[in-house]
């Protein structure tokens, strides 16, 4: 019984380190797409540059 246990505790701890693992990667891809969303309003709010006027 005691072994059983052991190899429990083992996959809990290999699952949980996984799983951490997932979460550490979706707090990246969410701290990626935050600044990305930042920056497309920025630049949506930016006035227009030279280059970007229209001919006249």
């Amino acid at each position: 019984m005691d072994d059983d246990v052991k190899q429990l505790l083992k996959q809990i701890a290999e699952q949980t380190k996984r799983q951490n693992e997932l979460l550490e990667n979706i707090a990246d891809d969410v701290r990626f797409f935050r600044e990305e969303r930042e920056r497309a309003i920025a630049a949506m709010t930016r006035p227009p540059q030279f280059g970007m006027l229209t001919r006249g």
